[in-house]
């Protein structure tokens, strides 16, 4: 039972169902490939019920708990609190107020510099790799509201390629609607549109961030547009973006990653929110491109490596012929 896939059976779905994880025997929960669709969503329906089970139970004693501190508290207290809860209500909403108006005073000047995001790739990724990166578009939103908008957001090309471009696309296009539709773009929303950025922007503004580019970045400049190509493909197309920007005869640049920090074990390909994280920080900082990127920079391959290493050490003092487990799995490190 223990290498054979579920079988479909009433009796195994009883004992052995991906829905009741607590009773799932050892050998099936080892072999979670050979479960169907079903049993899959079945399996992580019942782990986000339980999850919700015990914060609902943490809330309610939470609730409890204060309910019963105010109960042992003197009129003269009770009323100390309130007047501190109004005080702190009030601080919120004057600072709520004022965030705004940097929000909306960011977006309306024309010197704040463009950040583009090109969504034209769709043609290079799958579907699930464009929901990745409708993903990481809304974080790299994110991160741009939380500073109050030191670059204005554009999402061009929605429909997943450029006007010209007759790949069938319909697919990713389908996901890419999701942008349209987000409420988070709702209180400052960016500019959406199915146009291609060489047909909003001049090409003397435009600056397209890749990786390739043999010009380095820097400084951020006041009224500059900089496009960056918004798709995951896991480095299957290298050089895609820089040899779409030399097509459009745009000026290229890179993030100086080299010449600002020592980049180790750092993931040396960014993702699109990483990449907007580093542009934020940068703007944040005054101009200082090595603290932006030292906090930006995700640290992966590093935690990977020190994962291994620890298991190569435990498989090592498990095994009778250590030596040997250990190149293995070193080997595998290597990859």
């Amino acid at each position: 039972m223990e290498s054979e896939p579920p079988q479909r059976s009433q009796e195994h779905t009883a004992h052995a169902s991906p829905a009741t994880a607590h009773v799932t025997p050892a050998a099936h929960r080892r072999n979670r490939k050979s479960w169907t669709e079903e049993e899959k969503r079945a399996f992580w329906q019942a782990r986000k019920q339980e999850k919700k089970e015990r914060r609902r139970v943490k809330i309610q004693q939470k609730k409890e708990e204060e309910r019963s501190a105010w109960e042992h508290l003197t009129e003269e207290e009770q009323d100390e609190r309130r007047q501190a809860a109004m005080q702190r209500y009030d601080q919120k909403r004057e600072a709520e107020a004022r965030r705004k108006e940097q929000c909306l005073a960011h977006l309306q000047d024309p010197a704040t510099p463009v950040l583009v995001y090109d969504l034209s790739f769709s043609w290079c990724m799958t579907a699930a790799d464009t929901k990745s990166t409708v993903k990481q578009v809304q974080y790299a939103y994110s991160a741009l509201r939380r500073e109050t908008f030191p670059f204005r957001p554009v999402l061009c090309s929605v429909g997943g390629t450029e006007a010209a471009d007759e790949r069938d696309c319909a697919a990713q296009r389908e996901v890419l609607r999701a942008l349209v539709t987000h409420s988070g773009f709702l209180a400052y929303g960016p500019l959406i549109t199915e146009q291609h950025w060489s047909e909003l922007f001049p090409k003397e503004k435009i600056v397209f961030l890749s990786a390739d580019s043999e010009e380095v970045l820097r400084e951020i400049e006041p009224t500059t547009v900089y496009v960056v190509g918004a798709f995951v493909d896991h480095n299957k197309h290298k050089g895609l973006s820089y040899e779409r920007a030399r097509q459009h005869g745009v000026r290229t640049a890179r993030l100086p990653l080299k010449e600002s920090v020592d980049i180790g074990n750092r993931c040396k390909v960014l993702t699109i929110n990483h990449l907007t994280e580093v542009l934020v920080r940068y703007m944040r900082e005054g101009g200082g491109w090595a603290g932006a990127i030292e906090a930006a920079l995700p640290v992966r391959r590093a935690h990977q490596e020190t994962l291994g290493s620890l298991q190569k050490r435990r498989r090592g003092q498990d095994s009778p012929g250590g030596s040997e487990a250990d190149t293995s799995e070193s080997s595998n490190d290597a990859n």
